[in-house]
């Protein structure tokens, strides 16, 4: 077998660094396609739906610690179901006054969020006390008290507005206290510059990273969308 010359190894690496970027491309394209429809891809290349974290393959399952090892935009485990996360359903799929009784017993029985999504419910009927309550929680330490202020100065008729550096500072607040909520909503302002806020990439990046330690899905999702 004669050996091959310098021109033609040159030749195959060359065929072969062209089939290699070829096949990158290809698999950026296919994941971009995937992405665009709420596919995403755990470490060890598992498909799930980036909505619910649910697997897609016969494994099934959910996203969990355990089961991967997390990279930002990798979703983090479902948190666990409490009479909070059981209103946030029935309050937008199903009847706002079994929302309103669970939070009013996750309130009772001091379960994060429980107070101050009640207050968050009365910013239409009574937006001062929505904000008087929510307010109360915030200074009080309540980092999703601080979350719920920041909602109700952005969407009910206060009889003082508040500005988009009163709304930065009760989200940051709320971050800094451990909510994701609070995080996610600072990204977002950040990200967007609504209600006149600076926009700002760099601060809506660490935001949303900061949601997303904490165990926020959206903005787990979010981070790769606003990172410059």
């Amino acid at each position: 077998m004669l050996p091959i010359s310098t021109f033609a190894m040159a030749c195959l690496l060359l065929m072969a660094c062209k089939d290699d970027r070829a096949n990158r491309a290809q698999e950026d394209l296919d994941r971009a396609i995937e992405r665009a429809g709420g596919i995403e891809r755990d470490t060890k290349g598992r498909a799930y739906d980036s909505h619910n974290g649910k697997y897609l393959d016969s494994r099934g399952g959910t996203v969990a610690p355990d089961a991967i090892t997390r990279r930002p935009g990798e979703l983090p485990p479902e948190p666990p179901e409490t009479d909070v996360t059981r209103g946030n359903y029935e309050e937008f799929i199903g009847s706002k006054q079994k929302a309103l009784q669970l939070y009013k017993k996750a309130c009772a029985e001091k379960v994060a969020g429980g107070c101050a999504n009640v207050a968050l419910m009365k910013r239409d009927k009574d937006p001062a006390k929505a904000e008087a309550e929510s307010k109360q929680l915030c200074d009080s330490g309540d980092g999703v008290g601080c979350y719920a202020l920041g909602i109700v100065y952005e969407t009910a008729r206060l009889a003082k507005s508040h500005d988009a550096t009163e709304v930065i500072a009760v989200y940051d607040k709320g971050c800094a206290l451990g909510s994701y909520d609070a995080c996610n909503a600072l990204g977002m302002v950040y990200h967007s510059g609504r209600g006149g806020a600076p926009k700002d990439p760099t601060k809506a990046t660490e935001a949303l990273q900061r949601g997303c330690e904490l165990g926020d899905r959206q903005s787990c999702l979010q981070v790769g969308m606003v990172r410059k």
